[in-house]
């Protein structure tokens, strides 16, 4: 069975809701197209959306809370995080890793399950290691990045 055959038979469904700063928002676990939609226009269409994956398990919500606001619903801080919007592109916090060619091939790795959220041939910056940040110009130049080192 293929990746994407996989990812079919996830099961999506509402994770949880809160209230944040006098509004309600949801987080959704393996989101629908039309969940994904919903979250990125929360809010006079903000186009934003955030997550991380655990285990190929996808939990996503509004861009407007940012990830270290979620820590006591979800684990956040050990796993892969993503987050999207329409003016900045992609942005991956992945603080507990060291190794910019493991943290590529893991964004590459996830491709299929990330281009369900929008385009990766949008800016992407990657902040590692605490206090790194590396940046790419699309998910090419990230695939290029990693064929180079690995020759």
């Amino acid at each position: 069975m293929n990746l994407f055959e996989n990812l079919q038979k996830i099961q999506e469904e509402f994770y949880d809701g809160f209230k944040h700063n006098d509004n309600y928002y949801e987080i959704f676990k393996n989101p629908t197209s039309k969940e994904i939609d919903d979250i990125k226009n929360v809010e006079f269409n903000f186009q934003s959306i955030r997550g991380i994956i655990i285990d190929n398990t996808v939990f996503a919500w509004t861009g407007k809370i940012i990830h270290d606001d979620m820590k006591n619903r979800i684990d956040v801080m050990n796993n892969f995080r993503f987050a999207f919007n329409c003016h900045d592109g992609w942005e991956f916090n992945i603080y507990h890793k060291t190794d910019l060619l493991e943290i590529c091939k893991e964004i590459n790795n996830y491709k299929n399950i990330l281009s369900k959220f929008d385009s990766l041939n949008a800016f992407i910056t990657i902040f590692y290691n605490k206090k790194d940040v590396y940046y790419f110009d699309c998910i090419e130049e990230l695939q290029d990045y990693i064929y180079e080192r690995e020759e």
